[in-house]
Parts: C-alpha cells; sequence; structure tokens
C-alpha cells in the first residue's frame, strides 16, 4: 500500500478487504491499516476504495473519518463512497428500529 503507482495502491486497498473478510487470522489489523492509509492517502480513488472498505469492516471507524470530510469538496468517485456510508447508516438505524438522524438526512440531499 505504499506503491507509487496509484493504480497498485487500489488495487492494494481491495486485495487487504478480500484477505481480511476470507481469513482474517492472516490481517487481524487490517482495519488499522486502511484507516491509517486513507488519513495520509491524497489520490481520491484510492481513498474511495479504502472508505468502502472501511464501511464493510467497521462502520464505526468510517464514521469517524467521514465526520473528518466536507463531502462537497469531495470528487465524484468519493461523494458516491460517502452516499454508501449514508445508505448504510440509515439501513442499520431502521434495522434497529431506531430514528434516522436528521444529519445524514440533509448531507444526503446535499450530495
Amino acid at each position: 500500500m505504499e506503491h507509487p503507482h496509484p493504480y497498485v495502491r487500489r488495487n492494494a486497498v481491495v486485495a487487504v478487504l478480500a484477505i481480511h473478510r476470507n481469513v482474517d487470522y492472516l490481517l487481524p489489523d487490517a482495519v488499522e491499516m486502511l484507516e491509517a492509509f486513507l488519513r495520509a492517502e491524497m489520490d481520491s480513488q484510492c481513498q474511495r476504495n479504502a472508505f468502502l472498505a472501511l464501511i464493510q469492516l467497521d462502520l464505526d471507524r468510517a464514521g469517524a473519518f467521514y465526520s473528518t470530510q466536507n463531502p462537497l469538496a469531495a470528487d465524484a468517485g468519493l461523494q458516491g463512497a460517502f452516499v454508501e456510508y449514508l445508505r448504510r447508516v440509515a439501513l442499520t438505524a431502521i434495522n434497529g428500529n431506531q430514528p434516522v438522524d436528521g444529519r445524514l438526512v440533509s448531507d444526503l440531499t446535499g450530495i
């Protein structure tokens, strides 16, 4: 995930996700790796892949990253990942019979 080419880093993120989902004992710290990568990465497509992977592995940590971002300033790929995050959070709230946070609705309509 430290390769100079963004194409390789994007695919490395997907590989980390696949390895952790199938054989989680090989990468027990995958969530921490993805979170650190997400905070340090400058390429928006690499950020998108890392954020989507983080959504699947740890929704709370994805929320911590989302809260530090401005969804309107992100590029289209990252905005799509933000919409996916908001969808997952809303579904989690609905399935848990909890009200959907108003901020999520306003964020979704703003994107």
